[in-house]
């Protein structure tokens, strides 16, 4: 039988940020990542995380017409 796992890798970087309280720290480093002046790369890989899919069946019907998921055989 096919399963759909997924395969989520993990990246972490930790950045100073000078502000005045917590939410303003987080709204400044969420500002920078989203103009891409934060940028994770492979060096910030801290782990993966591998889970069967819940809706397999979703899964089933995308590939009613073909694979489109990467298939790794035994």
């Amino acid at each position: 039988m096919k399963y759909y796992v997924s395969v989520t890798e993990i990246l972490n970087k930790v950045v100073s940020v000078e502000a005045e309280n917590e939410s303003q720290a987080m709204q400044l480093v969420q500002d920078a990542y989203n103009n891409s002046e934060i940028i994770l790369g492979s060096d910030d890989y801290c782990g993966a995380e591998l889970e069967v899919e819940d809706d397999q069946g979703f899964y089933r019907c995308e590939e009613e017409d073909g694979p489109v998921y990467q298939e790794i055989k035994p």
